[in-house]
């Protein structure tokens, strides 16, 4: 018996002075960060900065709505450069109201961390809002 508790007491100070599983320091990349953005008409709306500390890559568009007549809309993920805004690659979605799981609608397929972007919108029919994972 007293074997078998010393045994574990070694085990569980081990495991301590090695952290526990699953156990993750503040500094440790997030999975995921979501921005909520309002589009601009054509161009770009308010503005987000890239996570620096999300393991995600790009921007996915994971939630819209419009709350105009139509109930979607069309996106397009935008960022700066060092001469201004530009497109992302993948261009224009027509996304209906709703969730989407990330990579559905990549807006952006890649974008350096702290890089600032934004959601172009396609339709000004009312005042659209989107949130973006990154």
């Amino acid at each position: 018996m007293r074997k078998t508790w010393i045994a574990l007491t070694l085990a569980g100070l081990t495991a301590g002075a090695l952290g526990a599983p699953g156990t993750t320091a503040s500094a440790a990349p997030q999975e995921c960060v979501t921005t909520t953005i309002s589009p601009g008409d054509g161009t770009y709306g308010t503005i987000g900065i890239k996570s620096s500390s999300s393991t995600c890559h790009g921007l996915s568009l994971t939630h819209a709505y419009n709350p105009g007549r139509l109930r979607d809309n069309e996106y397009a993920g935008m960022y700066q450069t060092s001469s201004g805004w530009k497109f992302g690659s993948a261009g224009y979605f027509l996304v209906r109201n709703g969730s989407y799981p990330v990579g559905q609608y990549v807006l952006v397929p890649e974008l350096e961390a702290g890089t600032p972007f934004s959601v172009a919108s396609g339709d000004d029919d009312g005042v659209p809002t989107v949130e973006i994972t990154h």
